[in-house]
């Protein structure tokens, strides 16, 4: 499964965009790692980029829903809170080095980066124009 940044992907919102174009650079980082026949330290530092990038981008993307005061937030931080929680679990899956469970985690990401972008953070950016709007009529 392959994944390149996509104009489909763009919310509307720099910082978010930014920080999302990073997020799947990491992914493809990751799966250059593999295809070289990457070394278990090597991935592992990777992986660990990964694990630390998401928590800051959900960090950084929840406290742009509180200053706009998205009234959906309590369940936007709850859907990140599950994704952190799956991919940490994936990623402790992993310490056993196995190349299946590896493929498995790539596209785990790739879904979940698609999925989550295209349906709920489109939502955030949707609101965030409005609440643009109507701060500046």
């Amino acid at each position: 499964m392959e994944i390149t940044w996509k104009k489909q992907y763009e919310v509307g919102n720099i910082e978010i965009d930014s920080e999302h174009k990073v997020f799947v650079e990491i992914i493809c980082k990751i799966k250059e790692a593999i295809s070289q026949q990457y070394d278990w330290k090597q991935l592992g530092y990777l992986l660990e980029e990964l694990l630390k990038y998401t928590d800051f981008h959900f960090c950084s993307e929840e406290n742009i829903m509180r200053f706009c005061n998205y009234p959906k937030l309590k369940y936007h931080r709850e859907k990140h809170h599950i994704l952190l929680m799956e991919l940490r679990q994936k990623i402790h899956v992993l310490q056993g080095k196995d190349q299946e469970k590896v493929n498995e985690l790539i596209t785990f990401l790739i879904d979940w980066f698609i999925n989550h972008t295209l349906k709920e953070d489109m939502k955030i950016a949707r609101f965030i124009e409005n609440f643009q709007i109507s701060k500046n009529p």
